[in-house]
């Protein structure tokens, strides 16, 4: 797998994340925590496919609600090529261009 295609993948998993948040009508990262903890319990006594999938959604849940709140960073991806078209946007992320 190259490096883009990586990327790429982890970029449509946070975005897939964050309209998770939104979409379970949870409003902070503890309130989503708290359904990440209930899920992977809930799997943990019962490990059926339901539970398997409604603790990987929880998980997901939690990440859309890090991502949002400012708790996890998402991937960025500077292309090594255009280096010197992006220099502001590289000295905002503090590097001495």
């Amino acid at each position: 797998m190259s490096y883009r295609m990586y990327m790429a993948i982890e970029r449509d998993k946070q975005l897939k994340a964050i309209d998770r948040y939104r979409r379970a009508n949870v409003k902070s990262v503890e309130e989503a925590e708290a359904l990440e903890s209930r899920y992977w319990k809930q799997y943990r006594e019962d490990d059926s496919e339901k539970n398997l999938r409604l603790m990987y959604w929880s998980r997901s849940v939690a990440l859309g609600a890090k991502l949002v709140h400012g708790k996890a960073t998402r991937w960025v991806e500077i292309p090594k090529d255009d280096e010197y078209e992006h220099q502001d946007k590289i000295e905002a992320m503090g590097f001495d261009v």
